[in-house]
C-alpha cells in the first residue's frame, strides 16, 4: 500500500513538471526591439495604434518590411475601430512602401483599396493622389492603358480642386507614356502640359515642356519648327539656373543639328549635355544620352570616339543591372520576411490555445486523481502529435525553400544569357559597321579600326550554348533523357527549345539568344506543342515540363 502510495506521488511530480513545461513552452517569444515589444504591451488599442503608426513610419526607408507588417497590424486595429482616417493613412503608407520596394502589384492593390476609402470619406485631394500613384504604378508594369486612364482620372479631380501644377504633371507624364509610340498624341498632351504650367507651375516645368514638344517634332521630321522652341525652351531654363532642363534641351539641340548634318554643332551641343550629367543622377536620362552620342559619332564615322562613349554605356548598364538585382533582392526579402510573420502569428495562435487546454487538463487531473494514467498518457500523446507536427510543418517550408532558390536560379541563369546574348549581338553590330568601314579609310585610320575590331572581338562569347546547356544540365540532370525517352521523335533544334520552355522563357528571350525573330519562335513553338501531343491550349509548357 505504501509502496502503491509512492508511485502515485512520483507520477503527481512527474504530471506537474510536465505541466509547468508546457506553461513555458506555451509563452510567446518577439526576437524584435524594445519599442516594438513596449506597443505590443499595450492594452489601450487607440494608444497602440498611434504607438504602430509612428514607428512604421520611422522605419519606413530603413526596414521597409517590418514598416509593412506594422502598418497591416495598424490597418486592422484602425478597421475594428472604425477610425476611417487612420485607416486611410496606413493604407497609404502600405501602398507607398511596396512601391519604394518595387512590389508594384501589391502598390496597386493598396492604393486601390486608399482610392475608396477616400471616396468613403469624399476626400477629393486623397482620390486625386490614388489615381496619380495608380498611373506611376502601372507605368512600372508598362500596362499603358491603364496608367493613362488613371492619369486621366486624377487630371478630372485636380482640376476639381483648381491645382493647376499636378495636372500640368500629369499631362506631362501623359507625354511620357507615350513618347516614341504615338509622336501626335504625345504631342498633345505635352502642348496641354504646357499651357497649364505656363500659367501656373513656373519657368522649370515651362522649359521643360518645351523641350518636349520640340522633341516630338524633331522625331516626325519638323526640324524647322522645333528650332525656335528649343530657343525659348534655352531661353527659360538659363534664366533660371536649371542644370538638369539644361541637359536635356542641350541634348534635343544636338539631335536638332544631327539632323540638318551640322556635326559640328551637334557634337558641341552634345558635349554641353555630357559636362552637365554630373550635376545630378537620373542615370536612365544619361543612359539615353550616351547612345544618341555613341550614334552620332558612328554616322560621323568618328568610331574611337565612338567606342569610348560605348564603354561608357556598357560600365552604367552593369551598374543598372547591379541596382535591379538589389531591388529584386529586396522584393524577394520582404515577401519572405512577410512569410515568417504568418508562420510566427500561426505557431503563436497553436500555442496559446494548447495552452487554454492545458488549463483545463490540470483542472480535470486534479479533481479526477483515479484517471491519472490516462491524463498522463493523454499528454504524452498530445506532445508527440505536436511534435510530429512541427517536423511536418518543418519539412514543407524547407521544401518551399529549396522550390524558390530553384526558381531564382532559373531566373539568374536566364538573365545571364540574355544579358551575354545582348552584348554579343552589340559587339558583332559594332564590329560589322566598322569593318564595312575600313575600305574608305587611310592606312594609320584602318589600323586604329583594326585594333578595336580586336579589342570588340575578343570580349566574344562564341561558346554562349554550350555554357548554357551546361548550367542547365548542372540544374536538370536528368531533364533531356527523361524527355527523349517518351518521345523518341525530338529534333537536337526541337530539345533546345524545351530547355528553354522549361525555363518559362518568353518567345522574345528564346528569339535573342537564337538569333530568331518571335514569330519563328511561335511557329516552333505551336509545332512542339502538336509533337509534345499538348492538345489542351490552357495547359502551359511550364505544367506540362514539371514532370521532367
Amino acid at each position: 500500500m505504501f509502496i502503491e502510495k509512492n508511485i502515485l506521488k512520483t507520477q503527481l511530480l512527474i504530471l506537474f513538471l510536465c505541466l509547468l513545461s508546457l506553461e513555458l513552452m506555451s509563452q510567446p517569444s518577439f526576437d524584435t526591439d524594445s519599442t516594438i515589444i513596449s506597443i505590443f504591451k499595450e492594452q489601450d488599442e487607440a494608444k497602440r495604434l498611434d504607438l504602430l503608426i509612428i514607428h512604421a513610419y520611422d522605419i519606413k526607408y530603413k526596414n521597409s518590411n517590418q514598416s509593412i507588417y506594422l502598418f497591416k497590424y495598424a490597418y486592422e486595429i484602425a478597421k475594428k475601430l472604425k477610425l476611417k482616417e487612420r485607416e486611410i493613412y496606413c493604407v497609404y503608407h502600405i501602398a507607398d512602401t511596396y512601391y519604394i520596394i518595387s512590389s508594384f502589384h501589391n502598390a496597386i492593390k493598396y492604393y486601390k483599396i486608399h482610392g475608396k476609402l477616400a471616396e468613403e470619406l469624399n476626400d477629393t485631394t486623397q482620390i486625386a493622389g490614388s489615381y496619380y500613384q495608380l498611373a506611376f504604378s502601372y507605368y512600372k508594369l508598362e500596362d499603358y492603358d491603364k496608367s493613362e486612364k488613371s492619369y486621366l482620372k486624377a487630371i478630372k479631380y485636380y482640376n476639381l480642386l483648381n491645382n493647376m501644377v499636378n495636372v500640368g504633371y500629369c499631362y506631362n507624364n501623359l507625354g511620357l507614356l507615350y513618347g516614341r509610340r504615338d509622336f501626335d498624341k504625345a504631342l498633345i498632351y505635352y502642348r496641354k502640359a504646357y499651357a497649364t504650367n505656363k500659367k501656373d507651375g513656373g519657368i522649370y516645368t515651362c522649359s521643360i515642356n518645351m523641350n518636349n514638344i520640340a522633341c516630338m517634332l524633331l522625331y516626325k521630321g519638323e526640324a524647322e519648327k522645333a528650332k525656335p522652341i528649343l530657343d525659348s525652351a534655352l531661353n527659360l531654363a538659363l534664366e533660371s539656373d536649371n542644370k538638369q532642363a539644361l541637359f536635356y534641351i542641350y541634348g534635343s539641340f544636338g539631335e536638332y543639328y544631327q539632323s540638318l548634318k551640322n556635326y559640328k554643332k551637334a557634337e558641341n551641343n552634345y558635349l554641353l549635355a555630357w559636362n552637365l550629367q554630373k550635376q545630378f543622377s537620373y542615370i536612365n536620362g544619361i543612359q539615353n544620352l550616351l547612345e544618341i552620342i555613341r550614334i552620332f559619332y558612328e554616322e560621323k564615322e568618328d568610331f574611337a570616339s565612338a567606342y569610348y562613349y560605348y564603354k561608357i554605356y556598357i560600365r552604367n548598364k552593369d551598374s543598372l543591372q547591379n541596382i535591379n538585382d538589389a531591388k529584386t533582392f529586396l522584393q524577394q526579402e520582404h515577401e519572405e520576411a512577410i512569410k515568417q510573420v504568418e508562420l510566427k502569428n500561426r505557431e503563436q495562435t497553436l500555442i496559446q490555445k494548447e495552452k487554454e487546454g492545458n488549463y483545463q487538463k490540470l483542472i480535470i487531473i486534479i479533481s479526477f486523481l483515479l484517471f491519472l494514467a490516462f491524463g498522463f498518457y493523454f499528454i504524452k500523446r498530445k506532445i508527440n502529435i505536436k511534435r510530429e507536427k512541427h517536423l511536418l510543418d518543418k519539412k514543407e517550408l524547407n521544401d518551399n525553400i529549396v522550390i524558390e532558390k530553384i526558381e531564382n536560379k532559373n531566373k539568374e541563369l536566364v538573365s545571364k544569357t540574355i544579358l551575354l546574348g545582348e552584348r554579343n549581338n552589340l559587339i558583332k553590330d559594332v564590329s560589322e559597321k566598322l569593318i564595312e568601314c575600313r575600305p574608305n579609310l587611310k592606312k594609320a585610320n584602318v589600323e586604329i579600326i583594326q585594333g578595336i575590331i580586336d579589342d570588340l572581338n575578343s570580349n566574344l562569347n562564341e561558346k554562349q550554348w554550350e555554357e548554357f546547356h551546361q548550367n542547365f544540365l548542372n540544374m536538370y540532370p536528368s531533364f533531356t533523357e527523361a524527355l527523349t525517352k517518351d518521345f523518341t521523335n525530338l529534333s537536337p533544334s526541337e530539345i533546345k527549345m524545351c530547355t528553354f520552355l522549361k525555363l518559362n522563357m518568353s518567345s522574345k528571350e528564346i528569339a535573342l539568344i537564337n538569333h530568331m525573330t518571335t514569330s519563328s519562335v511561335e511557329v516552333a513553338r505551336s509545332r512542339l506543342r502538336k509533337k509534345l501531343g499538348i492538345n489542351n491550349i490552357s495547359k502551359s509548357f511550364t505544367s506540362f515540363f514539371a514532370q521532367y
